[in-house]
């Protein structure tokens, strides 16, 4: 990922191995990685420093609300100054590139409608729909991604051997749903 790149995720075990490679082995430590779900905690409020001091990104509120219930998530807004997931891409994919592993917990229509995930092998790129690529440089960027996938991962963990709570399974999960979004 380039330099300034905001990476969210949402996948506990990936979470847990970015953070590992980040901070114990300096790998990319040039990107922020964030956990998708702890935004959404009131007490994200006083963790934002940490995030914005690396690549001055911008958080639109005290901390993520979901849109799934419409009256609730108005009234988190109003109350705490909860922000959106929309609200979030809004102030920080024209200064930055916004990737997301794992997928968004809760739909959010304006996401959907202003947005596009861009598979580029197992993570995805968030793009405003003004500034997608053609469909020619749409597939090179993905099929490119995927042979340098590959070319790590030439075959898929064992799903009978390895289960649910495991890393293993999670890159199986993960492949799919990437291979799905392609």
């Amino acid at each position: 990922m380039p330099a300034d790149s905001i990476f969210m995720i949402n996948y506990d075990q990936q979470w847990t191995s970015v953070r590992y490679m980040q901070v114990c082995e300096g790998f990319q430590s040039h990107i922020v990685s964030m956990h998708l779900s702890l935004m959404t905690y009131p007490w994200f409020y006083h963790k934002r420093a940490l995030y914005t001091e690396r690549n001055n990104m911008t958080f639109p509120g005290t901390y993520l609300t979901t849109t799934t219930n419409a009256v609730h998530a108005q009234r988190r807004i109003e109350e705490d100054g909860a922000f959106t997931m929309f609200q979030f891409l809004h102030a920080n994919v024209p200064d930055h590139r916004v990737y997301i592993g794992g997928k968004f917990t809760h739909g959010d229509a304006e996401v959907m409608k202003h947005y596009e995930l861009l598979p580029v092998g197992l993570i995805s790129q968030i793009l405003s729909i003004p500034r997608l690529p053609n469909a020619f440089l749409y597939s090179h960027m993905c099929f490119g991604s995927w042979e340098r996938v590959l070319s790590f991962l030439p075959m898929l963990p064992d799903l009978q051997k390895f289960p649910e709570e495991t890393w293993e399974w999670t890159i199986a999960r993960d492949v799919k749903d990437r291979l799905g979004d392609t």
